[in-house]
């Protein structure tokens, strides 16, 4: 009698081994047994196969592959990587996770769309993109948007709110959270009046460490620009100079720099350049970068550059202008003679956490062996460009509902593990699981089975004897198996 059992993956036996019979009840010689709860204790998409046996050898390769099915999202949680969006870069990004109805963060993925969508009120619009597609463990991605300009105001800043969107094949089956955002008032500066240069800093905060671009650029006031002589200034307890790339209209320029100065000049137009090229309102000069200082503390630095022409000379060698206070544009707006810069601090903006195994089967009662899950942890942080990073060794961990949970699940809490065993008495359709971090919180739910009733089923139960035929030299007998 042939035994079918597990090779691999996740399978329970729901019978014994059992003959096939046909209309007559006659045995065809085929035999079938019947499994199930292919989820239990794997994640999503798990294979398995099986094998078989005969009196304890195996009989053949192994077949009946299969995989677990993915279930689709039912909902999904947001968290803003830019409230606060500037009209130079009108990045809006946010974070995501998604969730099966289980709570497992490893979702079906075809068909699968994600769009973040823009609600402006004051405008009576809305602007949309495709996010990415969620990873296949955390369940985690990412939207980026670029928002119009026509939806930011010189007057005012502008309020916003975000959601995203799941669909399948196009139809909608979650809609996140609602997540506001302020567009930040555009800052306008005064056009110059009269030959001389402006320096324009960024407009939006910065980070201890992050590389600060300055364009300046020429008003040369009906004047074609040929030769320019300048000087930039800064603050070196706030800022280092890194390094300059003269535009494109001109040859390199000659720079030499010290603690706090940077003094740049050039020899001329390149060949390549026409007068119409540098004449204009507003010519490219160069481009400086400037390094915000590690050490730099939070906050707001007033007067930390600062742009002297020094002489700038037409084609015909005539300087037309001589020693003016170069036009600084900054986060303010107007028209500054000394550059300001705001540096803000990296701080985390939300928390998604996940498991491998959201489903798990306590056999402990019947095996007693014990099975225990660990619960990862991801911080989203309040940058654009800041990338997430695993938290799991920083969070701590604990039930949401402590007295009616700790008889299905135990939840250790500084390595956030999740465990099942012969201490427990009972299952549970949603464990949760609260995460902490800082004054961040989120939640991980678990889905726990427990065996209720216990039956003994014998394949055979009458057993004997095969006995070797005397002309079988060297055979011996074998008892019947069950």
């Amino acid at each position: 009698h042939p035994i079918i059992s597990k090779k691999s993956g996740t399978a329970y036996a729901l019978a014994a081994t059992e003959a096939v019979t046909d209309d007559n009840n006659d045995g065809s010689g085929s035999f079938e047994r019947r499994f199930g709860f292919f989820n239990a204790g794997v994640a999503p998409g798990t294979t398995f196969n099986f094998r078989l046996d005969l009196a304890g050898n195996k009989v053949g390769t192994n077949g009946g592959t299969g995989s677990t099915l993915k279930d689709q999202a039912s909902s999904v949680a947001i968290v803003l990587k830019t409230s606060d969006v500037y009209y130079e870069t009108r990045i809006i990004r946010a974070a995501f996770q998604v969730h099966d109805a289980t709570g497992r963060t490893q979702v079906l993925t075809s068909g699968l769309t994600l769009t973040m969508t823009m609600e402006v009120p004051s405008a009576g619009s809305s602007q949309s993109a495709s996010c990415d597609s969620p990873d296949a463990t955390s369940g985690i991605g990412q939207c980026t948007l670029t928002a119009s300009s026509s939806f930011f105001s010189t007057a005012s800043d502008v309020s916003a709110s975000v959601t995203v969107a799941v669909k399948y094949s196009g139809s909608s089956v979650a809609v996140s959270n609602t997540a506001a955002v302020t567009l930040v008032q555009e800052p306008t500066f005064a056009a110059l009046t009269a030959a001389g240069m402006t320096a324009t800093l960024p407009h939006h905060p910065h980070m201890a460490g992050d590389v600060i671009t300055v364009d300046v650029q020429a008003n040369t006031d009906g004047q074609a620009l040929n030769v320019w002589v300048l000087e930039v200034s800064y603050d070196a307890d706030v800022l280092t100079f890194q390094s300059s790339d003269t535009s494109a209209l001109y040859t390199a320029a000659v720079v030499t720099s010290s603690a706090g100065l940077v003094s740049m000049s050039t020899s001329g137009m390149k060949s390549s350049a026409s007068t119409s090229d540098v004449t204009s309102s507003s010519v490219d000069v160069v481009t400086l970068r400037f390094k915000a200082k590690t050490s730099v503390g939070v906050g707001t630095y007033g007067d930390v550059l600062g742009l002297s022409v020094k002489q700038m000379v037409n084609e015909f060698s005539i300087a037309f202008a001589n020693d003016v206070t170069g036009q600084v544009n900054d986060e303010r707006g107007g028209a500054q003679t000394a550059g300001q810069i705001t540096v803000k601090e990296l701080s985390y903006a939300g928390l998604f956490s996940y498991a491998s195994v959201n489903e798990l089967a306590n056999v402990a009662p019947l095996s007693g062996d014990s099975d225990s899950i660990a619960v990862s942890s991801v911080v989203v942080y309040d940058d654009a460009d800041e990338s997430n990073d695993d938290v799991s060794s920083s969070t701590t961990c604990s039930l949401e509902d402590a007295f009616s949970s700790s008889s299905v699940v135990s939840v250790s809490s500084d390595d956030c593990t999740v465990t099942v065993s012969g201490a427990h008495l009972t299952g549970a359709g949603a464990v949760g699981v609260r995460i902490s971090l800082g004054g961040l919180m989120t939640t991980a739910t678990f889905r726990v089975w427990f065996p209720t009733e216990v039956a003994l089923d014998v394949s055979d139960a009458s057993l004997g004897a095969f006995m070797a035929h005397e002309d079988l030299l060297g055979a011996s007998s074998r008892l019947e198996r069950a």
